[in-house]
């Protein structure tokens, strides 16, 4: 049975799947339970949830772009944050 990797939204972890059937668009897999029995869950393969790759490499590859993105994007949030602090800093009372 093929095995993938999925990458999803939220955390920062890789799972690997059994995969049941592939289609250029969409995964079928063997979904794992903790108390139940498995079955299998349909899923896009590239989505805003999730995304499914080959091999372990892509998937970390990916994940790493991912969360070096979010750095970049914390800094220049944070840069505009402090720069409007700055400005609020300064602002003087109107004198009438």
């Amino acid at each position: 049975m093929k095995k993938m990797y999925r990458v999803d939204r939220y955390g920062c972890e890789i799972t690997r799947h059994d995969i049941v059937k592939e289609t250029p668009k969409q995964i079928t897999y063997i979904k794992k339970w903790p108390r139940c029995n498995d079955s299998e869950h349909k899923e896009a393969k590239h989505c805003s949830s999730q995304h499914w790759f080959d091999t372990f490499d892509e998937a970390k590859e990916f994940l790493v772009a991912r969360c070096e993105m979010k750095v970049e994007n914390s800094k220049k949030q944070l840069q505009r944050h402090r720069s409007q602090l700055g400005n609020a800093k300064s602002i003087k009372q109107a004198i009438d």
